[in-house]
């Protein structure tokens, strides 16, 4: 009688184990909703103000040339189009912009209309940045002819300006020399006092390093770090958190690790590795996220290994984590359209991970 009733036992906890796995299994992708039909594969996805934004191409070149909004609740709009975007930035209700062959910085209403050039006459406009006080761009110059032991050495030199946002009182930054003939790297705004940029810099035969700088109140530039490989890196408050793309592993293959600068003392520490290679860095109200191919991995406070924490239907690609939302994309095939898609974004609870789900 008592083998008979441990026997139940076990029968009866083993399917509530099993019913228990199948509920979070069913959950582990939440149900999407397509919200926008893409002429390609969306690039520099920001959100602000509660719109999500992002850059795609016409579907006939590399170069994008369509500025996309969509509202949580809403359609995606065509802001803007037939324009060869360099980048991008949202402040406020309004969107600065860079373009190719022009020597402007351009202003659009964060809900569309006519476009205006706030800066004129600048010199190759690349990158641009925006809060709520003012707006930062960067120009560079050709290439000078220098000798450096009798080899001649061209750099271009590029410069980082400041404006209020609209246009007014222009000065320039910071000045850095470049390996580039348009300045390559990411500005990163404004941290007690001192403005921050990112840059790759070629080293030959493809290499790149990447070098953090900062340029204070009195306009003294510093380098703040200096690493081999190509960084993308995202600021919040007082740290950076930087993506290192790194061809050193086992198996052999390329590999990235996240890694934590601190914007105070240049300390830096790396949180995990071994991730998937070419994914996206997103730091929210949940923590810091890093999203490859359909899978979302939570970035630990302190070395340890990553977790997934979401995941979406195989053959789409996460391609932005909000703090509530999770967006991917399902690339065209054949004759159909490349598809955004929303879902509700709910890392993965205790229980889910026990279990070893969404694997």
């Amino acid at each position: 009688m008592v083998s008979r009733l441990l026997t139940f036992c076990v029968i009866f906890i083993g399917l509530v184990a099993l019913g228990w796995i199948a509920v979070a299994r069913s959950a582990a992708i939440p149900p999407a909703v397509e919200v926008a039909s893409l002429k390609s594969p969306p690039q520099r996805m920001t959100f602000a103000g509660g719109a999500l934004y992002w850059l795609e191409t016409d579907g006939t070149s590399r170069t994008p040339s369509r500025l996309v909004q969509l509202r949580i609740g809403g359609k995606a709009r065509v802001l803007l189009e037939g324009v060869p975007f360099k980048s991008f930035a949202v402040a406020g209700r309004d969107i600065y912009f860079t373009q190719e062959n022009s020597s402007s910085v351009w202003r659009i209403a964060a809900d569309g209309g006519q476009p205006s050039d706030v800066i004129r006459s600048a010199q190759n406009p690349g990158e641009v940045f925006a809060d709520e006080k003012s707006l930062y761009w960067t120009e560079t110059a050709p290439a000078a002819l220098t000798f450096a032991a009798h080899v001649p050495i061209a750099n271009a030199i590029s410069t980082i300006h400041q404006a209020a946002r609209d246009g007014s009182s222009p000065r320039v930054l910071a000045t850095t020399e470049s390996s580039a003939p348009t300045f390559a790297g990411r500005l990163l705004g404004v941290y007690q006092g001192s403005f921050y940029w990112v840059e790759w810099l070629a080293e030959g035969q493809g290499a790149t390093t990447t070098a953090v700088r900062m340029v204070d109140a009195e306009g003294r530039v510093s380098l703040l770090n200096l690493s081999a490989g190509q960084r993308e890196c995202v600021r919040h408050e007082g740290a950076l958190y930087c993506a290192t793309w790194s061809d050193a592993g086992t198996p052999p293959g390329r590999y990235t690790a996240i890694k934590r600068l601190d914007l105070t003392t240049g300390a830096e520490r790396t949180l995990t590795d071994w991730l998937e290679h070419s994914g996206g860095l997103t730091v929210n109200a949940n923590g810091v996220f890093y999203h490859a191919q359909h899978q979302v991995w939570g970035v630990p406070e302190a070395l340890a290994a990553p977790e997934i924490v979401a995941q979406v239907e195989r053959g789409e690609m996460v391609c932005y984590v909000h703090d509530r939302w999770l967006f991917s994309y399902l690339s065209a095939v054949g004759s159909q359209a490349t598809v955004l898609k929303q879902r509700a974004f709910k890392p993965r609870n205790a229980i889910a991970r026990f279990f070893g789900l969404g694997m």
